[in-house]
Order: structure tokens, then C-alpha cells, then sequence
């Protein structure tokens, strides 16, 4: 699972890449992922999945697939609502706001 959400994750960052471009230059870390962003993103999945490697806990297989669903949510929204047609509404208002902007939701 850990290797899939890398996988698939690295595919999205680069499709239609061309047109996802421009954005960057608004995130302050650009469109390359750095080791924080990879450690924030699959560090806690990674610490569950050893765990689990040492102790057959249902609960942290549960925990793990868990945060596995959350980060490639998370990042599987990101590289593809950038490309919506719509703009972004802010999740707690409905009020559109600018595209990257935290809590910017699209139907996409």
C-alpha cells in the first residue's frame, strides 16, 4: 500500500504537468516533493507498517490502511483538483477562493 501511494502519487504529480506548472510558483516549496513533504505524507504509514511487521496487531493494519486512504486523498486531490475548470470554494464558507489555496474544494 505504502508503495502504491508513492507510485500513484509520483504518476499524478506529473500528469498533464505542463498545465500544472504555473501553480507552483504559488506554493512556496514548488511542484517537487522534498523529503518533509515524503515523511510527513508516508512517514507515519511507513512507522505503522514496521510495527505491524513486529507485531501482528489487527488494529495497527487498520491504523495503517487508515492513513494510507487519508494521504492519498489528500495528495490524489491536490495534483487533480488543480486542474478543474472551476474555481476553488473554501470548504467552511463556499466562498471561492484562489487555486492552492488550504481548504479549497472543486468538484474534480
Amino acid at each position: 500500500m505504502l508503495i502504491l501511494f508513492f507510485v500513484t502519487s509520483s504518476l499524478l504529480s506529473h500528469y498533464r504537468e505542463g498545465e500544472k506548472r504555473w501553480l507552483a510558483e504559488k506554493f512556496a516549496k514548488g511542484h517537487r516533493r522534498d523529503w518533509g513533504q515524503v515523511l510527513a505524507n508516508g512517514g507515519f504509514g511507513a512507522f505503522l507498517a514496521l510495527l505491524w511487521f513486529f507485531w501482528r496487531e489487527g488494529l495497527l493494519f487498520a491504523a495503517f490502511l487508515g492513513s494510507m486512504a487519508a494521504v492519498s486523498a489528500d495528495t490524489w486531490a491536490t495534483e487533480l483538483g488543480v486542474l478543474s475548470p472551476q474555481p476553488p470554494r473554501l470548504i467552511t464558507t463556499g466562498k471561492v477562493v484562489p487555486v492552492g489555496t488550504s481548504g479549497g474544494v472543486t468538484i474534480l
